[in-house]
C-alpha cells in the first residue's frame, strides 16, 4: 500500500503542477491536490482490502458506534508516542536554532546531513516496528521469553545493520556530500565532517530503536516517551549548547552533543530492558512455564 502510495503520489505530482491535456497547471497548489487525491483513493483502496474475506472481516452497524473503553486505552496509550514524536521534531528546531547561531555553512552542513541520516535510519524503523508486534503477540500470548528472545534478536540485528551503514558513510562521507553539492568545497569538507561525527551514534541508535519498539508493544509507550524526552532535553540539548558555546569545539560542540546524548539514552534504555519491568506493562499474566 506504502509503495502503491508513494507510485500515485508521483505520478499525480507532475500532471497536477505543469497540468496534461485538458487538466490546467495548478503550480505548487498541485501538490497539495495530489497529495489529497492519493490519501483519499489509498484510504478506499485500503478499506476495500480490508472487508475482503481473506481478513475475515464483518462489518455491521452496530459495531460503528463507539467504545469508550477502548477509545481511553488507545489514548492512554498513543498519546505519549506522539508526544514523544512531536518532541523529537522539536529538538530538530532547537538545534536548528543553535546552528544558526553560527555561520551559513555549519547551518546548510545540518540540513544536508539531517536529511540524509533521515533516509538511512529507515531500515530500522521498519525493524522497530517489526519488534513491536512480535512482543505484542508474544505478550498477548503470555510468553515474556518469547518478547524477550524476539526483542534481542532485533537489537542485535538492528545495531549490526546501523554499523554497516555507519561505517560505509563514514568510509565515503567526502563522495557522498559532493554529489549533493559537487562545486562548493567547504560546504562538502564540513558537511563529510558533520556526517563522520554523526555516524558514531549509529549502532547505538540500531540498539535503542528496537528496545524501545519492545516497549511500545509491550504497551509501555510512556516509559518509552520519557526516555527518549530525557535523552534529548536533559542530555543532547544542553550539551549542545554548553560545548558550541563554551568551549573549544565551536560549532562541532553541536553534533558531538549528539554522540554525549546516544550513549547516555542508550544507557538508561539498556537498563530499563535488563529490569523487565516493561514485560507487565501489558497487564497480562505470563504461561505458567515463565512462572517457574
Amino acid at each position: 500500500m506504502i509503495i502503491a502510495s508513494v507510485g500515485l503520489n508521483a505520478v499525480l505530482d507532475p500532471i497536477l503542477i505543469f497540468g496534461w491535456g485538458p487538466i490546467e497547471p495548478l503550480g505548487v497548489n498541485g501538490a497539495a491536490y495530489a497529495t489529497l487525491l492519493t490519501q483519499f483513493i489509498t484510504a478506499l483502496a485500503g478499506i476495500y482490502l480490508m472487508l475482503r474475506p481473506r481478513f475475515g472481516l464483518r462489518i455491521r452497524w452496530r459495531d460503528l458506534y463507539p467504545e469508550w473503553a477502548a477509545i481511553s486505552k488507545l489514548g492512554r496509550l498513543g498519546f505519549p508516542a506522539s508526544l514523544e514524536q512531536s518532541m523529537q521534531a522539536l529538538t530538530v528546531m532547537a538545534m536548528t536554532m543553535l546552528a544558526a547561531k553560527f555561520d551559513t555553512l555549519v547551518l546548510a552542513s545540518y540540513g544536508l546531513v539531517f536529511r540524509l541520516l533521515t533516509l538511512t535510519i529507515i531500515p530500522v524503523f521498519s525493524v522497530s516496528m517489526a519488534t513491536s508486534i512480535l512482543v505484542g503477540q508474544s505478550l498477548g500470548a503470555g510468553d515474556n521469553s518469547r518478547a524477550r528472545h524476539a526483542t534481542l534478536v532485533s537489537a542485535i540485528s538492528s545495531s549490526s545493520l546501523m554499523l554497516v551503514i555507519g561505517v560505509s558513510l563514514f568510509s565515503f562521507a567526502t563522495p557522498i556530500m559532493m554529489l549533493f553539492v559537487p562545486e562548493q568545497p567547504d560546504l562538502i569538507a564540513q558537511g563529510a565532517l558533520v556526517l563522520r561525527i554523526f555516524t558514531l551514534t549509529f549502532p547505538l541508535t540500531g540498539l535503542q530503536l528496537s528496545l524501545t519498539g519492545a516497549f511500545r508493544g509491550a504497551g509501555d509507550t510512556f516509559t518509552a516517551m520519557l526516555l527518549t524526552i530525557a535523552g534529548i532535553w536533559l542530555v543532547q540539548l544542553p550539551a549542545a549548547y554548553l560545548l558550541s558555546r563554551h568551549s573549544p569545539l565551536g560549532a562541532n560542540g553541536l553534533w558531538w552533543a549528539s554522540v554525549i546524548s546516544s550513549c547516555v539514552s542508550t544507557a538508561m534504555v539498556v537498563l530499563y530492558f535488563r529490569s523487565d519491568r516493561w514485560l507487565g506493562a501489558s497487564g497480562i499474566p505470563p504461561l505458567a512455564v515463565e512462572k517457574a
